[in-house]
């Protein structure tokens, strides 16, 4: 037991022989990384589109797998879909209506020439 109290002792005071050592890189390197990570440029990209559909009167019991085929109840969901800015921002980049260099606005003030009413 003792011969363990010795041990933790020589490793005790040998940190604290280095405890700069040990510290300063524990509160620059935070202030660092956040420096980093303020001046560094956003890369992301995010989108979701959300299309939801009464399934339940068609069949309840097939309501997590149910696909309506009655187009007239769901022509206004596929034009809502249809319209959304991401699909037209699609269509419009594979039609060379739109390029890269142009910006977010002025690429949804084009797209949105060809919405549908």
């Amino acid at each position: 037991m003792s011969e363990l109290k010795i041990r933790l002792l020589v490793m005790l005071t040998a940190a604290w022989r280095r405890r700069y050592a040990i510290v300063i890189p524990i509160l620059v390197m935070p202030i660092i990384a956040y420096a980093v990570g303020v001046m560094t440029p956003p890369k992301y990209k995010s989108h979701t589109s959300m299309l939801i559909q009464e399934t339940a009167k068609m069949n309840p019991f097939l309501e997590d797998i149910a696909v309506s085929t009655m187009l007239k109840e769901r022509l206004s969901a596929l034009k809502t879909l249809l319209n959304s800015r991401h699909v037209l921002l699609s269509v419009a980049s594979d039609l060379n209506l739109i390029d890269d260099t142009m910006s977010l606005m002025s690429k949804t003030k084009s797209s949105q020439k060809y919405h549908l009413t």
